[in-house]
């Protein structure tokens, strides 16, 4: 089958699946007591700015300037999304009736998100301005590219932060071995070609997971079994168009 082929059976078919599983996956950790219902959302908006780093980073490889200035632009735009979302996920921050199912380091993982957000947002805002008024910004590219990484990379540590710690482990295993490599395939040319080539190792981590919240000594969490379902029948029609 030729790489056309195969990409339009992944937009048609399995990527709309995959989609659904992972929107699947981000409801059934709301369902943790006082996991933040804000946070897969505001985990997304982080995942759309690493999309402009490589632009920006070639608009202007060592400094803020005016060759930049429209990416500048549309980073500052997304930014505010961000910044947006942020809030509405502090609103929503609580404490669990259990200590044991607290998660101290979720919460200090979200106020180093808000500072660094903070300070991004400041960056480009200071050379926004200069480079509208014709100035040097004096910011470097490093500082924004850097910040933008750490944004996002302390969104997804917060995704599993926030669950409670006997089941921690699983869902940090599945989020960043299946979860984010399928994620970061629907804005891909070619996301058809990694699930061929990637099938045969995804296929054992989603049954891993389930087998783990299911199967073993450990409780599934209340109310997700119906959802392990949903994924495990969206999972198998995806894994039939790779076989």
């Amino acid at each position: 089958m030729s790489l056309q082929a195969w990409g339009q059976s992944f937009d048609v078919y399995a990527k709309p699946t995959l989609k659904a599983l992972v929107s699947d996956f981000h409801e059934m950790l709301t369902l943790f007591p006082a996991y933040p219902q804000g946070l897969s959302s505001l985990a997304g908006e982080a995942q759309v700015l690493t999309g402009l780093q490589s632009q920006f980073e070639e608009a202007c490889p060592r400094m803020v300037n005016l060759k930049c200035q429209n990416s500048l632009k549309e980073l500052k735009s997304k930014l505010e999304n961000l910044k947006a979302k942020s809030l509405v996920m502090n609103r929503s921050l609580t404490f669990a009736s259990s200590a044991y199912l607290n998660s101290l380091s979720g919460h200090r993982l979200f106020r180093d998100f808000e500072q660094d957000l903070e300070k991004i947002s400041a960056l480009t805002e200071a050379a926004s301005f200069s480079i509208g008024i014709e100035k040097s910004s004096g910011t470097k590219t490093t500082e924004i590219l850097t910040l933008l990484h750490r944004l996002k990379t302390t969104s997804d540590l917060m995704v599993i932060e926030f669950t409670p710690v006997p089941y921690r482990n699983e869902f940090r295993q599945f989020y960043f071995h299946f979860i984010l490599p399928i994620s970061k395939q629907f804005e891909h040319e070619y996301g058809d070609v990694f699930m061929k080539r990637s099938n045969e190792e995804l296929n054992f981590h989603f049954h891993h997971f389930v087998m783990n919240l299911t199967k073993k000594n450990k409780k599934t969490p209340e109310g997700m079994s119906p959802y392990l379902n949903t994924m495990t029948n969206r999972w198998n029609v995806v894994t039939k168009i790779y076989q």
